[in-house]
């Protein structure tokens, strides 16, 4: 009997030892559980990142392709440009029009035409942007004659060479 009443008291510590276990065990795995949910909640939170991050990457890629566009064109474009070092005179209001028909502005110049076909665009270094509107009977070869409001300005501007960017 007495073997008996110490197997029920052990079979009760055993009880109360796997009670414990027990409690410890889920115990843990609410822990366990909490962690995964806050983990899954991490990683959702990590993958939208990823998500956008990867939008923002595309759309990165196609505004660099779009600059390589227009940066190859823009290169085709200085290709050809045409750079000349022209003698540059200056006339002002004759009363006439140019030979294109336009009233001389800031801006006509007068060309050989055999040299710079009229209506071609330029920046004259020094003066600005020009359009070659007009022809004149000293104007041959390289010489240019840019338009000048006064004839003050003209006796300043002189005779001289400049550098001039004709665009195609």
């Amino acid at each position: 009997m007495a073997k008996i009443s110490e197997y029920i008291k052990l079979s009760g510590v055993l009880l109360g030892i796997i009670s414990i276990l027990t409690v410890i065990c889920c115990y843990n795995i609410l822990i366990v559980r909490e962690d995964t949910e806050i983990l899954f909640e991490h990683l959702n939170q990590i993958e939208m990142e990823l998500e956008s991050l990867n939008t923002n990457l595309k759309n990165l890629e196609e505004e660099i392709e779009s600059l390589n566009q227009s940066l190859e064109e823009l290169n085709a474009f200085l290709g050809r440009l045409e750079v000349k070092t022209m003698e540059a005179t200056a006339y002002t209001h004759t009363g006439n029009q140019t030979f294109t028909g336009t009233w001389p502005k800031i801006g006509t110049v007068a060309v050989d035409p055999r040299k710079v076909p009229l209506g071609t665009r330029g920046y004259v270094i020094g003066y600005g942007f020009v359009i070659a509107e007009d022809t004149g009977g000293l104007i041959k070869g390289d010489i240019i004659d840019l338009f000048m409001e006064t004839e003050e300005e003209c006796w300043e501007w002189g005779r001289r060479p400049v550098e001039v960017i004709w665009f195609p």
